[in-house]
């Protein structure tokens, strides 16, 4: 009623007030909607800090490529990707046994009579009858002293020339530590990754022989021009091999970080060392700059450079544990979910073939896995598109791990399938990784090595050993042949 009492002007004045007011709330809601549309953005980035600072925190050796030494003492609970077999534990029927086996001939005898016996005068005119045998097998170590006598005489038939015997080679002091001792001495620091202390106590107190660690020391260094030679034998088998293993592993040497490179078959093992991880410590064992075959090894960026490479392997076992904190992180993703469920039947399938003795997957298995991994591909970048950010902001545009590891599957879909497509092809880099394990055990020991020249002498001596055992020698025999000169017999399998 009041507005109708109003005059012109007066209701003109209060259109303009409330426009003004109108005017005045629509530029605070705008403000408002640009404060809340901020806020949005940022806590939508903040949340996805949260995860990927939460992913961090949650990665482990099971579920990324992060070595088992970096878990600390926080180690996670066993969740093998292995499945089981429903098989008991323990030797399975038709397996060969390998239990204590007698040889033929005896060594002692000791004869138990009853102990009224001991001690009865009639005792030596009682027949007695054996009831009962059990056997005791037991070491006994004898240090032996041999001495090498230099002979020398006058020859009548060279007009009275003396003439002298000839020491056998290695034989150049007047008394020194025998190839079987050395090699005992030498088995235990480099294969049994003892300490020198502990060594050369233990070798005291079995030998009685006061073997410093000095001793044992100079035993190593002696091999070092030795290996020389078994050294460029390996490294030239490694290069004829159509497929072989490669894998790296950091070491703290002299302070410093250094790494082990591993190149290795199944009969065969390559290790060099080098400051370096990448290209120029794996130009250094001068063996990826000259390979030709089949390079498996883990998605390491430096592997792909060498174009010699006949093709590439990549290890599943590597996809299958970042596809588990992957999925870990994306719980509602399809892909990271089907994905090692994919790998793993096609392992499958081709163990199934290899029974059949196929050497390929066949035309109808390669066209239904290849499709199925294509799809999932697919799927995975609908589910994973890239991470949207402010046009400004210079650089690489920004993907998240879950986009970069499908981008990665499809950009390496031939070097991930190469196991199905070439069944010489393993399906991971165990056969490298387990060449490496002693490496870490020696490490555990001593913590470090305190020279280049140790180190480098220690991927020597391991790369032979283990060279040695997988062609069916001990490591003390290898050794033994080693300080008799004859290391190359180990390799060969020569007489």
């Amino acid at each position: 009623m009041v507005v109708w009492l109003m005059t012109g002007k007066g209701l003109e004045a209060l259109v303009l007030s409330l426009q003004e007011k109108i005017t005045w709330a629509t530029a605070e809601i705008a403000k408002r909607d640009v404060i809340i549309e901020a806020q949005a953005i940022k806590i939508a980035k903040l949340e996805d800090r949260v995860r990927t600072l939460t992913a961090q925190l949650n990665t482990n050796s099971k579920n990324s490529s992060r070595p088992p030494s970096s878990d600390g003492l926080k180690k996670p609970a066993p969740k093998s990707l292995r499945r089981s077999s429903g098989k008991k534990p323990g030797g399975q029927n038709g397996h060969e046994g390998h239990g204590l086996t007698l040889k033929a001939e005896i060594d002692h005898t000791v004869v138990c009579l009853p102990d009224p016996c001991l001690e009865c005068s009639h005792c030596s005119t009682c027949s007695f009858q054996v009831a009962n045998r059990r056997n005791v097998i037991d070491l006994n170590i004898v240090v032996e002293r041999v001495e090498y006598q230099q002979m020398e005489a006058l020859c009548p038939c060279k007009g009275g020339e003396r003439l002298a015997g000839r020491f056998p080679e290695g034989v150049s002091g007047s008394k020194q530590y025998g190839p079987k001792l050395r090699a005992l001495g030498a088995a235990m620091v480099t294969e049994c990754a003892v300490g020198l202390e502990k060594a050369s106590q233990f070798l005291r107190g079995m030998t009685s022989c006061s073997l410093s660690k000095s001793t044992i020391l100079n035993f190593l260094n002696s091999c070092k021009k030795t290996l020389e030679g078994p050294m460029e034998y390996l490294r030239r088998e490694i290069l004829e091999k159509h497929v072989v293993n490669f894998d790296e592993t950091g070491a703290r040497v002299a302070g410093k970080l250094h790494y082990l490179h591993n190149a290795s078959t199944a009969d065969t093992t390559y290790q060099t060392t080098s400051a370096h991880r990448g290209r120029k410590g794996m130009d250094s064992g001068r063996v990826l700059p000259f390979y030709e075959g089949i390079a498996v090894h883990d998605c390491l960026a430096s592997y792909w450079l060498y174009e010699g490479i006949a093709s590439h392997g990549v290890c599943c076992a590597h996809l299958l544990r970042e596809c588990k904190g992957l999925q870990e992180m994306h719980p509602e993703s399809v892909f990271f979910r089907y994905f090692p469920v994919l790998l793993k039947e096609m392992l499958n399938a081709k163990k199934k073939r290899m029974q059949y003795h196929k050497e390929d997957a066949g035309r109808y298995y390669l066209k239904k896995y290849m499709s199925l991994y294509d799809l999932l591909v697919d799927v995975g970048r609908l589910e994973h598109p890239p991470i949207e950010r402010e046009e400004k902001k210079k650089g690489r545009k920004a993907r998240g791990k879950a986009n970069a590891f499908v981008e990665r599957m499809a950009h390496l879909k031939d070097a991930v399938c190469l196991f199905f497509c070439s069944f010489a092809v393993p399906f991971d880099n165990n056969q490298a990784e387990r060449d490496l394990r002693h490496a870490k055990v020696k490490l555990k020991v001593s913590g470090c090595f305190r020279t280049e020249e140790g180190f480098e002498l220690f991927a020597q001596m391991n790369s032979f050993l283990n060279t040695a055992k997988k062609r069916g020698h001990s490591a003390l025999q290898a050794l033994e042949a080693l300080f008799q000169n004859t290391p190359m017999l180990v390799l060969t399998g020569g007489d």
